[in-house]
């Protein structure tokens, strides 16, 4: 899942879930059955691959998704739909929330789904009917990915896995692929405490507090440093509130709340990452590199790397690489628990730079050190 706040604290979560979908339509027919009940909307071209003049009827509004409201009650589903044409293929599913099927929810079959960029080549759209299912039909044989807009705001989920790209099942001729049942989440967690990007000043132990979901039977609360990584993993709670069980350092930190319901089913989270500072600490996740000043020029055979000492690191770990080529490596995340580091190994003459990461008794990451640039000469 991806949302569109929330990434410029961690970046390499991001890769967590939701992201906006920029698609244009596609120009091969297809025609769109949107539910078993034979709700069936479709997307016509002409002769010259331009979209058909649509009648009054298709130039209404679209219809608005319907959320459901009551405890999950999930019934199988049986598919007697449209089969498609011969030479054609195609695609079903049923998007639930909280066990109840959603109407009117947008889905796209897409050639291609790529993570920056959205849908690739041609697509073909439909909308979920009263019974939560989405139909397409007379699609071409070939790869294609399913996404899925969200139920609140403009982000839009995969329904098919894939990091880069989400092309990951075949359409064949003369079949219908079932896709299944989705699970799908509202993005409608308030957070109250602390507010977004508040500062707090001077507090170990922050309470993070969010409004009680009424269908929550219990959250799990990720909590990111934002350059220490992450000190909490899904941690289960059944009441809104948590207080931080460890001491904090002067950071900044991200969290992530999300809701469960009785069948241990994920139904809602708050909208992307929720962000706050924490100032005024002697510690910090911001380590400070001393020497060789960034920048400076040194001979290959006497590169000493000093950093100041975090208090509570009980070791540190050196990454020394080639500048622009970090595959080119000297020390590769080498461990030392003093605040210094004599260079031995062979250095070739050229531009490099180094980092340095904290880590406590646990192994949990303190922070890290920016990046200084070292210019090595020969001996």
């Amino acid at each position: 899942m991806f949302s569109p706040k929330g990434f410029r604290a961690l970046a390499a979560i991001i890769v967590f879930s939701l992201l906006a979908l920029a698609c244009s339509l596609g120009n091969i027919a297809a025609d769109v059955a949107s539910s078993v009940s034979k709700e069936i909307s479709s997307t016509e071209v002409d002769d010259s691959g331009a979209p058909a003049e649509q009648g009054v009827q298709d130039q209404q509004a679209p219809p608005s998704i319907k959320i459901p409201v009551g405890p999950p009650t999930p019934t199988p589903f049986v598919y007697d739909g449209p089969l498609p044409d011969a030479g054609k293929g195609g695609v079903y599913g049923r998007i639930l929330w909280n066990g109840q099927p959603i109407e009117g929810l947008e889905v796209k079959l897409c050639d291609e789904i790529k993570f920056i960029g959205g849908c690739s080549g041609a697509e073909y759209p439909t909308r979920t009917g009263v019974d939560g299912v989405y139909v397409i039909v007379n699609v071409p044989p070939g790869g294609y990915g399913l996404t899925y807009k969200a139920l609140e705001g403009e982000s839009w989920f995969f329904m098919t896995s894939g990091f880069l790209n989400a092309r990951d099942f075949e359409l064949k001729a003369g079949e219908m692929v079932n896709i299944g049942d989705k699970n799908t989440v509202r993005t409608d967690v308030v957070i109250t405490k602390p507010a977004e990007d508040e500062r707090i000043s001077a507090v170990r132990r922050p309470v993070l507090e969010w409004q009680a979901y009424p269908q929550a039977a219990y959250y799990e609360l990720t909590f990111h440093s934002g350059r220490g990584g992450s000190l909490i993993h899904r941690m289960q709670l059944t009441e809104p509130r948590f207080e931080m069980n460890r001491d904090l350092q002067s950071c900044g930190y991200t969290f992530k709340v999300e809701v469960f319901n009785s069948q241990e089913v994920q139904i809602a989270e708050n909208d992307g990452l929720h962000n706050f500072q924490i100032g005024g600490l002697p510690e910090s996740c911001e380590m400070t590199a001393t020497s060789p000043a960034d920048g400076a020029t040194v001979k290959a055979n006497e590169i000493t790397l000093t950093w100041q000492p975090h208090a509570w690191a009980k070791v540190y770990k050196i990454h020394f690489y080639k500048k622009g080529e970090s595959s080119t490596k000297i020390l590769d995340f080498v461990e030392t628990t003093e605040a210094s580091y004599v260079v031995t190994q062979s250095v070739p003459t050229g531009q490099y730079e180094w980092v340095v990461y904290g880590y406590d008794e646990f192994g949990d990451g303190l922070g890290f050190t920016n990046s200084f640039t070292l210019n090595v000469s020969s001996p």
